[in-house]
């Protein structure tokens, strides 16, 4: 019974860690449906009290050939709600967010990479913040309804 009490604080501690280690990241996004492309966005979470919007920035990427095709700071988003000491900022991309099979994006802070997400397969980047590096597929594609 003593390994169980001190086995649960520390999974515990572990968790808080590894939550409070990404502050800023994509938290939901669209990129593709039947027919035109309409309704797509991308939506990331920062703290509340994060004011440096402009050190933020999503690099846009196609996934055949790896190379960014556009980049977006995080301070030309618009600002939503604010939950639990964190605000929710969006951007819509009308067409211009690509959803070959694979795409993606990486969100960095002043050129460190928080993410590098990408959808329908993986690929590595060959330009921009993320040179070098492999996507992290999500596992999901959008479908056709």
């Amino acid at each position: 019974m003593k390994n169980l009490f001190f086995l649960k604080p520390t999974a515990l501690a572990l968790m808080v860690v590894n939550t409070h280690a990404q502050l800023i990241w994509v938290n939901e996004f669209h990129y593709d449906n039947t027919g035109g492309d309409v309704g797509e966005f991308v939506e990331i979470v920062a703290p509340s009290t994060f004011t440096d919007l402009s050190t933020i920035t999503l690099t846009l990427y196609n996934g055949s050939g790896g190379a960014s095709y556009g980049t977006h700071r995080l301070n030309t988003f618009t600002a939503g709600a604010t939950s639990d000491g964190y605000t929710f900022y969006s951007k819509g991309f009308s067409s211009t967010l690509q959803n070959g099979a694979p795409d993606g994006f990486a969100l960095d802070q002043s050129g460190t990479v928080l993410q590098f997400l990408s959808y329908e397969g993986t690929f590595q980047a060959t330009s921009g913040a993320a040179n070098g590096l492999t996507t992290s597929d999500i596992g999901v594609a959008e479908s056709d309804p």
